[in-house]
């Protein structure tokens, strides 16, 4: 196995960042400390490609952009490709879409191939295997989404815990003693997807500090998954009035299984989502909830990595953008 940027770094004493400025001259070093390190290099017969020696005068002005497409037909990471797309441009880059779900093996191999510049990487995991690898990298990387261990690495995400909180909150402050959880599907909790953990528990433990009746369940972007999954939640909570989805494709499909179940918005039943904004606003009724800051997301992510160091910093603090919960036409408060 060849040897890693990392362990020059730790074998030099230095941060993998050092070692990388080292190598491209991108940044001013200590004489003592470029001698340690080219000593590192030569003991540890480290071998970086032509990319990583001199990404002065071989920058590709490319960004690599990690989305795995789970589920077909999900466009909810479009807004975000558009973002991050439309920064990288205005600072004379492109954008490389890696779309495939190989995991680390793939983000090594576009890498050592000096195929991009730097990496954006949505799609994160609470216990995400890639972040070795991403650590190791000497380009520059930033993550959309929070793992439980960042490894330094510059991230930047939404909110999630704190959008279904509010939601649940904004309920309960309407009178309203019982909720469903609609959220994504079983793949997405069985990964161990950040964002999506991350809501749900945000969800429970309002709806638990607010003595709700509660129920949660997976749910396809399916007409058909969603009218089981409004039968189910009416079984298991015949009281129940309100709905909280936390599924963007699957949206419409609850509205209209709702709808065909009997129950009016709101009259009957009140609905809150988090989704993009054009999801929300583009139903009818139009949507009460938290819109997903795709675009900043997108954008502050791009500008991130285009300034930041290769490498990781033990100084790199995560940035959570705040959650706001708008009114419109499908919630009322209970009894109204």
């Amino acid at each position: 196995m060849s040897t890693t940027i990392a362990q020059v770094a730790r074998y030099a004493g230095v941060s993998p960042s050092t070692v990388s400025y080292v190598l491209t001259g991108n940044r001013p070093i200590s004489e003592a400390t470029r001698t340690r390190v080219e000593a590192a290099i030569r003991d540890l017969k480290y071998r970086p490609h032509a990319g990583a020696r001199s990404l002065r005068s071989s920058r590709t002005n490319v960004i690599g952009l990690v989305v795995p497409f789970h589920r077909p037909h999900d466009v909810s990471a479009l807004p975000f490709i558009g973002a991050i797309a439309a920064a990288s441009y205005a600072k004379g880059f492109n954008v490389l879409l890696l779309t495939a779900d190989r995991g680390a093996a793939e983000i090594d191999r576009v890498v050592r191939s000096a195929m991009v510049d730097s990496l954006i990487v949505l799609q994160i995991n609470l216990h995400d295997d890639r972040m070795e690898v991403l650590t190791d990298l000497d380009r520059p990387v930033a993550l959309i989404g929070i793992p439980d261990d960042t490894h330094g690495l510059p991230c930047i995400d939404f909110d999630f815990h704190g959008a279904a909180a509010l939601c649940v909150a904004h309920l309960a402050d309407l009178g309203h003693r019982s909720v469903a959880y609609l959220g994504q599907p079983q793949l997405m909790y069985d990964r161990g997807t950040a964002y999506v953990q991350r809501a749900l528990e945000g969800a429970r433990e309002a709806a638990e500090r607010h003595d709700m009746s509660w129920s949660t369940q997976p749910c396809e972007a399916t007409r058909a998954a969603t009218d089981r999954a409004i039968r189910d939640a009416l079984v298991r909570q015949p009281d129940l009035t309100s709905v909280m989805v936390f599924n963007e494709p699957a949206l419409p499909h609850v509205l209209e299984s709702l709808a065909s179940s009997g129950k009016r918005i709101p009259e009957d039943i009140s609905v809150v989502s988090i989704a993009n904004e054009a999801a929300l606003t583009g139903t009818r009724p139009a949507v009460s909830g938290v819109s997903i800051p795709a675009e900043e997301l997108g954008t502050a992510a791009a500008e991130m990595v285009l300034s930041a160091p290769a490498g990781p910093s033990p100084d790199t603090e995560p940035v959570l953008l705040p959650p706001i919960f708008v009114r419109r036409d499908s919630d009322m408060p209970l009894g109204s």
